[in-house]
C-alpha cells in the first residue's frame, strides 16, 4: 500500500511538472528551416536563425531577428501533452498567422520532442489554397521569456 501511495504522489507531481511547461512562455531557437512537400521531402533549406516565441495565447515566428518579416497570431486552440517537459511530448497550436503583407494563413504548429530532440512543424494554408510546410529542428529553448 505504501508503494502504491508513493507511486501516486510521484505521478501527480510529474504530471504537474509536465503540464506547467504548457503554461510558460517559451523561446524556441534553430539554425535553419526546411521547406518540405506534402510527402515530407525537403524542397529547400534556409540557413537562418529561427526564433519561435510561444505562449498559451500567442505565437510569433521570426528569422534572423527581423521583426518586420515575421508571422504572428493569436492562438485559437492549444493542446499540450508532455510526458517529460522538453524531452518527450507534444503540443499542437492552431492559429491564423498574419504575414507581413497582412494576409492571414490558417496554421497548425506542432512542437514534438522524442528523446530530447525537438522538432517544430508549421503547416500553413493561405486563403488562395496555397500550402506550405516548414520543419524547424530546435537546438535550444528558453523558458519564461517575454
Amino acid at each position: 500500500m505504501k508503494k502504491l501511495a508513493c507511486a501516486f504522489v510521484a505521478l501527480v507531481a510529474f504530471t504537474t511538472i509536465a503540464s506547467a511547461q504548457c503554461e510558460k512562455k517559451v523561446l524556441w531557437s534553430a539554425p535553419k528551416a526546411d521547406f518540405v512537400d506534402e510527402n515530407g521531402s525537403v524542397q529547400d533549406t534556409k540557413t537562418v536563425n529561427v526564433a519561435i516565441y510561444t505562449s498559451k495565447k500567442s505565437i510569433r515566428i521570426t528569422h534572423d531577428d527581423d521583426l518586420t518579416d515575421s508571422l504572428y497570431g493569436a492562438i485559437k486552440e492549444f493542446t499540450c501533452d508532455w510526458k517529460q517537459p522538453f524531452k518527450n511530448g507534444k503540443s499542437i497550436i492552431k492559429a491564423d498567422l498574419q504575414e507581413k503583407n497582412g494576409e492571414y494563413v490558417n496554421s497548425i504548429i506542432t512542437i514534438e520532442a522524442t528523446d530530447s530532440k525537438i522538432l517544430i512543424t508549421i503547416n500553413m494554408v493561405a486563403p488562395d489554397g496555397r500550402k506550405m510546410i516548414i520543419r524547424v529542428p530546435v537546438e535550444g529553448y528558453k523558458e519564461g521569456v517575454e
